[in-house]
């Protein structure tokens, strides 16, 4: 059958002008959007014959930036890939998940697979997946994949392209990575609306039979080539006459040939081992500590302990003012702590000297009961949240201060830090004064009870005064916590923030009446727990002593007077 005069008479670049006035919005350009009846009628042009379809499928790749046949950007980000595992001299896979697995999308991944492969290829991948994952059912990780690659994927040759590599480990050798996945999801750019994305996917799909492109991945990998699980080509030679490749629902697998390792490559790696500077032997202790105190650096400079479902624990990122934890994973650098002994030694004592200990007082017996004491032998500094309106949280906070002066007499804690806090659903600037109105409260209720002018039963009534005594217990000159441990009470108020018709308007709102009130409890923490009492920042009390105020009225503003005012105009 010979082919239409359209194809034998017309040169084909007067051919692309015919597609593109057919394919084209009103203003010249192949967007196919936004999405018409007159974009879907244009669109059964691609169903004429093989040879149309493909020069106006190269007409919209072209407008819509997507690389077909010239050099391609895929071939940089493998080369990359290969070039970090031939320095580490890892073995390495490589998984793709592509849109489709026609001729065009085959094509294209074949001329970016070329630079890894061959004889010449100093590490190629054990084995290649491919997979045309869109027409099967998803597991909730694919699922995952696919939103990342829409929200944050990159472009490369005008497709979706995001790569992530995941490491296996050889348990019975070493703790360091044996071999390494690489993952890349690739996918069209959007091209319609979501509801016609199958149904232009299925107009765009080349119908050219791929098992051309099945021979030369193979010629570009020597080893096994199978589909969908069934052995396709071994050795050069076809093994059982398959059909035909699904482009919508495909997988080809590849197992690499093993080759003889490079002897040359390897004695390289040999020495350049040898001449690096080795962390123990080469590098003083006072350098060492430099990179510790670099690696375990946190926001807040104070970490806690959380459970996994596992049963482990991690260390992480700890901000004990809001109560939150501001990473859902460990420290990066922890793993240093399971090198080697000497390091774990080194590392450990840095990294409690560079972060405090974030917790609540049933933490210790409760959330962190099965951590084993050697956990915290090396903790130098321990922030602790407390909650002065629950009668519970007075009971573990004495229990975690006698556990902390047994740690105290080991020699390891040198420092206590309280926050007298409590978690509100409230502005942060609301929630803060609002704990000082609620300290306020129960000390009046604890001078009266004290005076004998309240004889109502109210178990708040005492609760200021058994904190206080407590405090003085734990923390005083003769506390159980030890005249060589520091002790610190934390505040943070809003207080230096608020203008004074602001400052005025609470007071007159709330219950406290005046300033003084709100200072008498600064006060009874310093007096009780000692040591240095800080708000906002700034030192306010030191053993016993007031050095500032930490709720000081703001002066009051001066209006203009009308004489100033006619001056200044």
């Amino acid at each position: 059958m010979s082919p239409p005069p359209f194809l034998t008479t017309l040169p084909r670049e007067i051919r692309d002008h015919i597609y593109t006035y057919i394919l084209a919005s009103p203003d010249g350009s192949v967007t196919l959007s936004p999405w018409s009846i007159d974009i879907a009628r244009s669109l059964s042009i691609l169903r004429t014959c093989k040879q149309i379809h493909r020069e106006c499928k190269d007409i919209i790749w072209q407008h819509k930036g997507l690389v077909l046949r010239n050099h391609v950007q895929l071939s940089r980000k493998f080369k990359v890939r290969q070039a970090i595992s031939d320095r580490l001299g890892l073995k390495w896979s490589l998984f793709l998940n592509m849109e489709v697995l026609d001729w065009d999308e085959l094509e294209w991944l074949c001329r970016g697979l070329q630079p890894i492969a061959g004889i010449h290829a100093a590490n190629p991948p054990t084995t290649i997946t491919i997979k045309a994952s869109k027409e099967r059912p998803q597991t909730v990780e694919e699922f995952r994949d696919i939103i990342q690659l829409r929200e944050n994927g990159e472009t490369v040759d005008g497709r979706l392209f995001q790569a992530y590599a995941t490491g296996s480990r050889d348990e019975r050798a070493s703790r360091l990575p044996s071999q390494w996945d690489m993952v890349v999801n690739t996918a069209w750019p959007r091209l319609s609306p979501w509801a016609k994305r199958k149904w232009l996917a299925e107009m765009l799909l080349d119908p050219a039979d791929t098992t051309h492109l099945l021979h030369k991945l193979h010629s570009l990998f020597p080893g096994e080539l199978y589909i969908d699980g069934i052995l396709f080509l071994k050795g050069n030679k076809q093994v059982v006459n398959f059909s035909r490749l699904d482009p919508r629902d495909g997988e080809i697998k590849i197992l690499t040939e093993k080759r003889r390792p490079n002897v040359l490559k390897k004695v390289t790696r040999l020495v350049q081992a040898a001449t690096m500077l080795h962390l123990l032997r080469d590098i003083p202790r006072e350098l060492r500590d430099q990179i510790y105190q670099y690696a375990f650096q946190t926001p807040q400079s104070c970490v806690t302990f959380r459970s996994t479902i596992n049963g482990s624990f991690q260390i992480l990122p700890y901000d004990p003012q809001n109560d939150s934890c501001l990473s859902n994973y460990s420290i990066p650098s922890i793993g240093l702590l399971s090198t080697c002994t000497q390091i774990h030694h080194e590392a450990q004592y840095i990294l409690w000297k560079q972060n405090s200990l974030g917790l609540w007082p049933s933490d210790v017996f409760c959330n962190w009961g099965d951590l084993p004491e050697r956990a915290f032998e090396k903790v130098q500094h321990v922030e602790v949240n407390l909650d002065l309106t629950d009668s519970d949280d007075l009971n573990w906070a004495e229990r975690a201060f006698k556990r902390f002066s047994v740690w105290s007499a080991k020699g390891s804690l040198r420092r206590v830090t309280i926050n007298p806090m409590r978690e509100e659903k409230l502005k942060l600037d609301v929630k803060w004064m609002q704990r000082v109105e609620e300290a306020i409260d129960m000390r009046r209720k604890n001078e009266k009870e004290q005076s004998g002018k309240s004889a109502v039963d109210d178990e708040g009534l005492n609760l200021y005064g058994q904190w206080m005594a407590l405090f003085k217990e734990a923390g005083g000159n003769e506390g159980y916590l030890g005249k060589d441990v520091e002790k610190t009470v934390v505040i943070k108020t809003c207080w230096d923030k608020w203008e004074r018709k602001d400052q005025s308007s609470w007071l007159q709102k709330r219950r406290s009446g005046d300033a003084a009130q709100m200072e008498a409890v600064m006060a009874d923490f310093n007096k009780t727990f000692g040591g240095e009492l800080w708000a906002n920042g700034e030192l306010c009390y030191k053993d016993q002593q007031r050095i500032r105020r930490v709720f000081t009225l703001k002066p009051l503003l001066q209006e203009p007077t009308p004489d100033e005012t006619c001056s200044g105009t």
